[in-house]
């Protein structure tokens, strides 16, 4: 099991493409097919959440959230929380988001992407030019992995304490891969200060780290289902081998370290 299972890590998939300006009502009607399929029995099944000239965006009651802009199209999950309102008494809230794990999730997550790839308006006009594996973690600091403990414990050195809060974001070239493609990702990791409260808060000292691995293409590649499934399969396993480095620690090992700084 990954790091990133473990850790009830959440995921994504990004498609940036070579920039067309379709009509957001295109995109909707383009994509009435998943709008069918998650109907319920209790009315819709997915929320509207951003209609505007060009872009759309909507989430599934499963928790899957999908974005389309003249750029890109996405697909992430996300928790979906419903509170139902009682008479004479507090409210109740439930996750609606099916709770699968982070393997599963981009699993799912690149069978949709697929799917509105397929329904696409304008397919043959368009091609990727980038792709971006998404790892989202908000965990305990004694719960961080290996490789993260030894990041924010070299950060720390300076002040010879305890990091109580902090915000960084590293954008790291990874080379590339071997047909030339360039390869990096995104590093943010993020702790706000705990509140002098009982009251427990929304973050309440936890770490969000979260890695954008991302491959772009020297020359774009077709939006057709060939094409794409090869790109999906090739940059998760890659990603995921890169994350599980990053939480094994043997990129931010001490000694390597302090013989290269």
């Amino acid at each position: 099991m990954s790091w990133c299972d473990k850790l009830a890590s959440t995921s994504g998939l990004v498609l940036e493409l070579n920039v067309h300006h379709a009509s957001g009502n295109s995109i909707l009607d383009a994509m009435s097919p998943i709008f069918d399929r998650h109907r319920s029995r209790d009315g819709t099944g997915f929320e509207l959440q951003k209609l505007e000239d060009f872009n759309v965006q909507f989430v599934t009651n499963e928790g899957y959230q999908y974005t389309v802009t003249p750029r890109t199209i996405s697909i992430e999950y996300v928790y979906r929380i419903q509170v139902q309102y009682q008479s004479a008494g507090p409210p109740k809230a439930w996750v609606l988001s099916e709770i699968i794990p982070y393997s599963a999730q981009l699993l799912e997550i690149s069978k949709r992407l697929m799917e509105v790839g397929s329904l696409f308006p304008d397919p043959k006009t368009r091609s990727i030019e980038r792709i971006t594996v998404i790892s989202q973690t908000n965990v305990d600091p004694d719960d961080l992995p290996p490789g993260i403990q030894r990041l924010l414990r070299y950060m720390g050195r300076p002040w010879s304490h305890e990091l109580e809060s902090y915000q960084t974001r590293v954008v790291a070239s990874l080379g590339g891969d071997k047909v030339g493609n360039s390869i990096r990702c995104t590093h943010s990791i993020g702790k706000q200060q705990r509140p002098e409260t009982k009251e427990p808060q929304v973050s309440d000292g936890l770490v969000n780290v979260r890695f954008d691995w991302q491959r772009k293409f020297k020359t774009g590649r077709r939006i057709e289902p060939k094409s794409m499934r090869e790109i999906v399969s090739e940059s998760i396993k890659d990603a995921n081998q890169y994350f599980e480095e990053l939480a094994e620690g043997n990129r931010f090992d001490e000694n390597i370290l302090t013989g290269t700084v």
